[in-house]
């Protein structure tokens, strides 16, 4: 995957969610639900991404360690919870905010986001 690719490119709201569809499109083949909030509130994407990914057991499944081309779902602490997503790819986070999208290494984004979600596209999707 090319990173630089990703983050020359621009992504509407909700930045992050567009990316990660952008990435699994062009990488896996794949599309995703689109996903996009009511309004930039934590608490709405918080439980967008819930409805959109927990419920969506027919193409994907939560994953305990990281593997390329996973999505990463990240939440500031447990009672804001999960508001925010990349995708792993070798020992990085991509993911884009408001303005930028950044390659962020997996360190880095575990001392930033308490809460951490691993999610795998199901091979048959």
């Amino acid at each position: 995957m090319d990173a630089l690719y990703y983050m020359g490119q621009a992504y509407p709201n909700p930045p992050c969610w567009h990316l990660v569809s952008h990435v699994l499109a062009r990488e896996a083949g794949y599309m995703p639900d689109d996903f996009t909030p009511t309004a930039a509130d934590v608490t709405k994407i918080s439980r967008a991404f819930r409805a959109a990914l927990h419920n969506a057991t027919t193409w994907a499944t939560q994953i305990d360690e990281p593997e390329d081309y996973c999505m990463v779902l990240m939440g500031r602490t447990q009672k804001l919870g999960l508001h925010h997503a990349g995708v792993y790819y070798k020992g990085s986070v991509l993911h884009a905010l408001p303005g930028s999208t950044l390659n962020q290494s997996l360190l880095s984004v575990k001392d930033e986001y308490k809460v951490i979600e691993y999610w795998k596209v199901k091979n048959d999707c």
